[in-house]
């Protein structure tokens, strides 16, 4: 059974006519094993066809007699930093799941990039306010949680800090002057909106009429990030560059509520106001199952209404 066929089953199983799978993954299911086949792997993960790890997923939550699942992908020699982020997404998704898998010449390709992440990796930070230009509704929304609706996060979840926009850009740092290079793509790649209960960290993926066909890419996008925090607050394979003027430093974005903190949990949120029909609460509970291997982490689903005339939004 290939694409066409797990797709017109997927539509069954569903009720949804609108459903595709993305055309840059060739999903083969062979008794009981999935096989995925990505096109290309330097891409951004929000888009469907580089994100593997949701429909990986919800693949496995649908067709339950898949026990095991084999990615393949063709391998990129030269540094190239999409690349990297690809790897590191696989290496984490290997922690999660003892089920996923790939080939024995892959694994090489692995081996060396888990051997480059033995140095000092570095995260930034924010280094100027939020500035509000809007080019469109997720945008609008974003600032609204932020501003004027912050009460409702931090109400709803007892959130002793909201903010927005934390960087998520991993550098490299090596010898010779104590000089960075970027690890992963993303100048401006940043968490929308983060917030701290006590010891807990908070943070959002936020979409807006998510329940277009495809659209599982926020499946991967927030296990990247989660993936991520975790590195900076719990483990510690990831630091932020030391700031020895703290008292003197303008500090911005709440970050000041971050630098040298550690956290014992972290949740990550989907904050949107429609689901995928492919994403429901079985689906995060497999998430969940495989975020327990890596930490004290775990995924949720948070929905809220926007009224686009009256410019509201309200928790649901």
């Amino acid at each position: 059974m290939e694409n066409d066929e797990i797709l017109k089953e997927l539509k069954l199983k569903t009720c949804s006519k609108n459903l595709r799978l993305p055309d840059g993954i060739i999903f083969s299911i062979f008794g009981n094993v999935l096989k995925v086949d990505l096109k290309n792997v330097s891409g951004n993960m929000q888009v469907d066809k580089y994100a593997f790890e949701g429909w990986i997923v919800c693949l496995k939550l649908w067709f339950p007699e898949i026990d095991k699942v084999e990615i393949n992908w063709k391998h990129i020699k030269e540094n190239n930093l999409h690349y990297n982020r690809f790897l590191f997404r696989v290496l984490q998704f290997k922690k999660m799941y003892s089920w996923f898998s790939f080939s024995e010449e892959k694994n090489q390709a692995i081996a060396d990039f888990k051997k480059g992440l033995e140095g000092t990796l570095l995260m930034n930070y924010p280094e100027k306010d939020k500035v509000h230009k809007i080019k469109g509704d997720e945008d609008k929304i974003e600032m609204l949680f932020a501003n004027k609706y912050e009460a409702l996060l931090k109400e709803r979840l007892q959130l002793n800090f909201l903010n927005q926009q934390l960087p998520v850009g991993v550098f490299e740092e090596f010898e010779e002057e104590k000089k960075k290079r970027r690890l992963f793509t993303g100048g401006k790649s940043a968490i929308d909106l983060w917030g701290i209960k006590n010891n807990e960290l908070c943070i959002f993926e936020l979409k807006y009429h998510n329940k277009k066909p495809g659209k599982v890419g926020i499946i991967s996008e927030l296990l990247f990030y989660l993936s991520l925090m975790n590195e900076v607050f719990i483990t510690e394979g990831i630091t932020y560059p030391k700031i020895d003027d703290k008292d003197d430093k303008v500090w911005f974005r709440g970050f000041d509520k971050l630098y040298g903190k550690k956290f014992t949990s972290i949740k990550g949120y989907f904050l949107i106001d429609k689901l995928h029909p492919l994403i429901d609460q079985k689906v995060v509970d497999m998430i969940n199952l495989g975020l327990k291997e890596i930490g004290s982490i775990s995924v949720h689903i948070l929905k809220y209404k926007y009224d686009t005339e009256l410019d509201k939004i309200e928790l649901l």
